[in-house]
């Protein structure tokens, strides 16, 4: 080899180790970067994956409320439901209670009108006792004046006869005279 040669490797010897060199720096400051590049990326990760955790658990906290008020509306709903019928059966007690007013006025009204009724058959037998005592009475006063007309009709016969007999011995000394 030549001396000439020599210097020329020599110095593209130089020129390589620096070059292997720069190449070395450039590609420790790329896998610095590199690695600061995947730190970042671990921490975005991690902050992403922390993220997502809080998200997960809104999603988790969302859901038990979507549920409570899911529960909470088909409470609403069978409560509308039954303020509903309750609306109804008070509807319903408040017609019966009209109906119930109406009958006992009804009630009263024909309490009234048998009270008026048992006063006025009262009042009936009442007369009607009197009306019989009094044709008791007026059959008793018939009686006493048919046994009168009786006891007269006889005391007239009588009288008559006795006037016969008179005229008759009266009539018989006259066609005696």
């Amino acid at each position: 080899m030549d001396t000439q040669n020599l210097g020329k490797s020599t110095d593209s010897l130089n020129r390589l180790s620096q070059v292997v060199e720069e190449l070395i720096k450039v590609v420790h400051e790329q896998k610095q970067n590199f690695d600061s590049a995947i730190e970042a990326e671990k921490n975005n990760t991690s902050t992403a994956q922390t993220k997502v955790a809080v998200l997960e658990a809104q999603v988790q906290s969302l859901q038990a409320e979507k549920e409570q008020l899911k529960a909470d509306l088909s409470a609403a709903q069978n409560n509308t439901e039954s303020e509903n019928k309750i609306k109804e059966l008070q509807n319903l007690a408040d017609s019966r209670s009209e109906k119930i007013n109406g009958l006992q006025t009804e009630v009263q009204n024909l309490n009234t009108a048998l009270t008026n009724r048992k006063a006025q058959l009262e009042e009936a037998e009442q007369k009607n006792q009197e009306w019989a005592q009094k044709y008791a009475e007026l059959e008793q006063k018939l009686s006493e004046m048919q046994q009168t007309i009786t006891q007269t009709t006889d005391d007239i016969d009588s009288v008559v006869a006795r006037l016969e007999k008179v005229l008759e011995e009266n009539g018989a000394s006259n066609n005696n005279n």
